[in-house]
This record gives C-alpha cells, structure tokens and sequence, in this order.
C-alpha cells in the first residue's frame, strides 16, 4: 500500500517573491537539478517535479531553514530571505544546500534496498555518499557564516579592556574593626 504525502498539484500558500525565485535558481543551479530531458542518465529512480528531483517548495524551506539558522547563531539577526544582504546569499545558498543534502540522505535511507541471491547480492545505498558530502561542506558552512556574523559589529573584536584608574583596596582580615 503506498502513502502518499502530498498531491500532485500542491502549491504554495502566497506566491514567491523575485528574490525567492532568484535564490531557488541559484541553489538548482548548485544542487545540479537539471531536468531530466538534459540528463545524460538513465536514472528512472528520480521523482518527477516537472522534471527535477527537488520541487521549487521543498527547496524554498531549504532556502528558509538555512536563513533561520544563519539568524540563530551570535550575534542574532532577524533578516528574511527577502530583505538578506546581497552579501550574504552565498551563505544561504550554501546552508541550503547543506539541509537539501541530508534531507535527501534521509529520504534514500529508506529507499535503501539490499537482495542476494545464488552467491550474487545487489546492495543500494545513497544516503551514505550524500551524508558524506553534507558533512564535507558543514565545516567550511560554519566558518562562511562566522565570518558573516564578524562583520555585523567588528568595533567589538578590538576592543580591550583598559586598567581601571580607581584602584580598591582590600584588607586583610587582621586589619577589620569589629563593632
């Protein structure tokens, strides 16, 4: 019995902004989802979303879990995908693609499928290679977003603390009047 999760014609609640649709370009562009006509495989294990492995949706909430997680790390920001600073779209892009990655590494962990038979086993497993290259680019994601959030206040890496020109004293116990 299959299980379907969604219909066919599902569509978004509000239409995407022009930035939106930039930025889900650009990250297809990234993910190399091309559609299948331009494919040179023979590949038939693709879902077919208008030819693409990814729908325009799904990779929206990528675009989206990347932005919320950029504005999450030190120093909070509160920007949106559509008012993010210029600058900052490859980092988007790249954490998008990071969540595309293991979100797919998921969904091929259970397509996984292992047969033997007569001395001949057939084992099918995706999900490690795209697991292994999400990890590969987490690192340098990390950084890309550290040093984004750098130039939000770079006054506060400089600054350091003088010696205070009042200088309070202590004394010793011996010294303590009791009354």
């Amino acid at each position: 019995m299959a299980i379907i999760l969604e219909s066919a014609d599902d569509t978004l609640i509000s239409p995407m902004t022009e930035t939106e649709k930039l930025l889900i370009h650009r990250l297809r562009a990234m993910l190399k989802d091309i559609p299948e006509e331009n494919m040179r495989t023979l590949n038939t294990l693709i879902e077919n979303h208008r030819g693409y492995r990814w729908s325009d949706e799904i990779l929206l909430v990528y675009l989206q879990t990347a932005m919320a997680d950029i504005n999450a790390s030190p120093p909070l920001t509160v920007y949106t995908l559509n008012g993010v600073p210029l600058s900052w779209h490859a980092c988007v892009l790249t954490g998008a693609m990071i969540f595309a990655l293991v979100g797919e590494a998921i969904y091929q962990n259970g397509e996984s499928f292992s047969y033997s038979d007569g001395g001949i086993s057939l084992t099918i497993n995706l999900s490690q290679g795209y697991q292994g290259i999400a990890q590969m680019m987490l690192t340098g994601y990390q950084e890309q977003k550290k040093q984004l959030k750098m130039t939000l206040r770079p006054e506060l890496r400089a600054i350091k603390s003088s010696p205070s020109p009042v200088h309070i004293r202590s004394y010793a116990p011996r010294m303590w009047v009791y009354r």
